[in-house]
């Protein structure tokens, strides 16, 4: 299907973001891994309200309220940041993510940037499941908080 507009949505709750595009088909809403053919499927309603898009999914009693957010050129807010929790600590410069952990660094992940201090990395690798697609992170005074699909709010202090 040939895309015929496109919008970003960022629910603040779950700290996910989503893209919805409109097709000649219907509307197709992508949240990381996730693909819902919202015209197309019962599994799961969407209704929009202004300029936010609420979406339900009766079967696994979750709904999702999603505000629309705009790309933008400007950088993530650079820093160190650590989790505790995961023994792990985020590097980021520029549009770059580097995550540092007990198995070593990762691999240089290109940051997409959104208003707000809002920020998203592609993660096509997963250890046990099917990979999250995306990750969001969301950005304060004090750190970062990263959530996706199957995990929300991981909290990472800003230590430099």
């Amino acid at each position: 299907d040939r895309i015929l507009d496109t919008h970003w949505l960022y629910c603040r709750d779950k700290q996910l973001i989503a893209r919805l595009d409109t097709t000649a088909t219907g509307r197709r809403l992508t949240c990381g891994s996730q693909l819902c053919l919202l015209d197309q499927s019962e599994a799961y309603s969407a209704h929009e309200i202004d300029d936010a898009l609420k979406l339900s999914l009766p079967s696994d009693n979750i709904t999702i309220l999603f505000e629309t957010i705009k790309p933008t050129s400007d950088q993530a807010p650079a820093g160190r940041y650590r989790c505790d929790a995961l023994d792990s600590e985020i590097e980021v410069s520029d549009h770059v993510l580097v995550f540092h952990g007990p198995l070593g660094a990762s691999e240089h992940y290109a940051l997409q940037c959104y208003e707000g201090d809002i920020a998203t990395i592609d993660m096509p690798r997963a250890l046990d499941f099917a990979p999250p697609g995306q990750i969001t992170l969301a950005f304060d005074a004090a750190g970062a908080a990263l959530g996706c699909w199957s995990f929300q709010k991981l909290r990472f202090e800003r230590v430099q």
